[in-house]
């Protein structure tokens, strides 16, 4: 690199531990983003999941008493023959 670059290999040394450096510091940040998005991604979905539960449960109680209020009660009149 020094010789590509017409530079000092002193100079040369210090920008490839410069770049190295850069190198680790944006791998980190990159991960620190990674690990901040897949939690927020495992939020949503948790909180996604306890929402269609829930919506499960209530449909499964409004078929419950929709079915209560609209059965029929079969009912024996007195005058009725039968014949």
């Amino acid at each position: 690199m020094a010789k590509a670059q017409n530079i000092p290999q002193d100079e040369a040394k210090n920008q490839v531990s410069q770049y190295q450096q850069q190198y680790k510091e944006t791998v980190l940040k990159t991960k620190e983003q990674a690990k901040r998005a897949a939690d927020t991604a495992a939020k949503r979905v948790s909180q996604g999941a306890l929402f269609g539960a829930l919506a499960l449960l209530l449909g499964a109680l409004t078929a419950f008493f929709a079915g209560r209020v609209s059965a029929v009660t079969p009912t024996v009149s007195a005058g009725a023959t039968g014949v």
